[in-house]
């Protein structure tokens, strides 16, 4: 059997954690891919040098971004055609906390998912922009409510 994890299509630096952060991508032939990460989070050097004066203990360790709490854990999502999937039958989040062997398991099962019809790509299509025009019509409507609040005062 090939070793997936060590087969990315792609690795890159992550944009939090350049020194070690990582991003792994994957694609498979059915349309299913993978984005495995892990990241520290890198707070900039004078937030760094008071962070460790009003906590030392904690100063001593990395604090991890991703769902992760060391060098050895990465984080997995999913994905189709190289934007998160959140409706398959493996996952509708992200996978946190796994070991390697775990990301392997994982990344196997991905691989063996039928591909999708185009009706099925279509339908999902349709509801991830329709979520996304959603979203900008709340956030629009909210600012909104907030300029009339503020010319009403």
């Amino acid at each position: 059997m090939t070793n997936l994890f060590d087969n990315p299509i792609e690795v890159t630096s992550h944009h939090l954690d350049a020194e070690k952060g990582q991003v792994r991508k994957y694609q498979f032939k059915n349309g299913y891919g993978a984005s495995v990460i892990r990241f520290r989070l890198v707070l900039p050097k004078k937030l760094e040098d008071l962070y460790k004066k009003q906590y030392p203990e904690l100063a001593k360790k990395p604090s991890y971004g991703s769902y992760t709490k060391n060098e050895k854990e990465w984080e997995l999502g999913v994905t189709y055609r190289d934007r998160l999937c959140y409706n398959t039958p493996i996952t509708n989040d992200v996978i946190g906390w796994l070991k390697k062997d775990d990301v392997e398991a994982i990344l196997g099962q991905i691989q063996d998912l039928p591909p999708k019809n185009l009706l099925t790509f279509i339908v999902d299509e349709i509801k991830y922009y329709y979520g996304k025009l959603l979203r900008k019509f709340h956030i629009l409507k909210w600012k909104y409510q907030m300029k009339s609040e503020r010319r009403a005062k």
